[in-house]
């Protein structure tokens, strides 16, 4: 049976679909603490978004008050650690810069307990954190942002939610 499943995966690569085993690995790999990051995310009313890109990621994302947009990237690292990071962006169109505060990577282990206390806190910091907090900016969009008014770029901005603390 194993030796199908190979065969399998190997076609499926080979028609373009290698990512259909990756997912599947994702989810085994999140499975301990999906109930977790589901629960934390319904009751502070975050986004889910999983495997975004084909990464390794669960993204709890949402607006945040002081503008912008803010999420908590969960994620398996190459070396098979779990690790929580919060990120906060705010995009000046007039300025044609991005504004982004990266968080650092914190390890946690693969707990549900342990992952909803970080996450606890990792929302909590973000939702206090003043716009002077950013950690970079990025002001190379005027090619890229410049076709567009600014009211269809902010028409192109998902509506994530409003995070209840």
């Amino acid at each position: 049976m194993r030796n199908h499943l190979s065969i399998l995966v190997f076609l499926l690569g080979c028609l373009g679909f290698d990512n259909v085993m990756a997912e599947q690995d994702y989810e085994e790999y999140f499975a301990p603490i999906s109930n977790a990051l589901e629960t934390f995310a319904s009751s502070h009313n975050l986004l889910v978004q999983k495997y975004h890109h084909d990464a390794p990621v669960w993204s709890l994302c949402f607006t945040h008050p002081n503008g912008g947009q803010a999420k908590i990237d969960v994620s398996n690292e190459e070396n098979g650690k779990l690790t929580v990071q919060g990120v906060w962006w705010l995009d000046d169109y007039d300025d044609f810069t991005r504004y982004i505060m990266w968080g650092e990577k914190i390890e946690v282990s693969r707990d549900g307990q342990a992952v909803s206390t970080h996450l606890g806190r990792l929302l909590s910091e973000l939702l206090q954190m003043p716009k002077n907090s950013w950690t970079n900016s990025y002001s190379d969009y005027k090619d890229i942002w410049g076709k567009y008014s600014k009211s269809e770029f902010e028409a192109m901005t998902p509506e994530w939610p409003k995070p209840k603390q």
